[in-house]
């Protein structure tokens, strides 16, 4: 009966030894996937610790540091431009280089010895500066008849500029200043409101030069229907 006990005991142990032989086998094979998933696991924190890091100590500072800056520059050009006059009568207007509307580029000096009514209007095709154009055309017979030439000013560019003049037969110059350089230095860049919108854009504005060049009126918000005849009776 001993012997067979301890037979039996005997099995009982190889029976462990096996299960727990078993068991590290499969430990084993299965250690590579586990270690993977564990090294993956950490590479990603780290990765979402490090873009933390970067968003915390890079990324937002310099955004705020942007919109600041951002801020204030469109603050200080409003300030600038929001209440400033128009040039003043009895100075010299501003000489100036812009292409036309069929890419010629012309010179305020080049209409030296003729009176120039230098209108500036916000955009080609619009309701307002349409009719402002149209009238224009309408009495520029009339208008070179009394030694004067028309200029109009908008940001628009040289081909939006030849579409508007074909479109409507209009038979003066439109010159295109993009960068609003000459626009700016007319001072008619300003802030204007629509809507409750406030943004920065061209005050419809007209001025008269006379033949030495010389500012001899100045307009501004003016009517598109009524400017046009107001500067032919200027002429007069």
């Amino acid at each position: 009966m001993i012997y067979a006990s301890e037979c039996g005991i005997e099995n009982r142990c190889k029976g462990i030894q096996r299960y727990f032989y078993d068991y590290i086998v499969n430990v084993a094979h299965s250690a590579p996937f586990i270690m993977g998933k564990i090294c993956r696991g950490f590479e990603l924190y780290c990765a979402l610790q490090c873009r933390f890091y970067l968003a915390l100590y890079v990324i937002v500072p310099c955004t705020i540091a942007w919109l600041l800056r951002y801020n204030a520059g469109v603050s200080m050009t409003c300030l600038r431009r929001k209440d400033t006059p128009m040039l003043e009568i009895g100075q010299p207007a501003p000489d100036f280089a812009l292409p036309d509307q069929d890419g010629v580029v012309r010179h305020l000096s080049d209409f030296k010895g003729k009176r120039v009514i230098l209108y500036f209007y916000p955009k080609d095709m619009t309701p307002g500066c349409t009719k402002q154009a149209c009238a224009f055309g309408e009495l520029y017979p009339q208008i070179q008849e009394k030694g004067a030439v028309v200029l109009g000013i908008s940001k628009d560019s040289v081909a939006s500029h030849k579409r508007f003049q074909e479109k409507y037969n209009l038979p003066f110059l439109l010159l295109s200043d993009p960068e609003t350089q000459v626009i700016q230095a007319y001072d008619v860049w300003k802030e204007k409101k629509n809507y409750g919108k406030v943004y920065m854009g061209i005050v419809r504005s007209t001025y008269l030069i006379d033949e030495n060049g010389v500012i001899v009126q100045a307009l501004e918000k003016v009517k598109p229907a009524e400017n046009p005849q107001h500067m032919l009776g200027a002429l007069a």
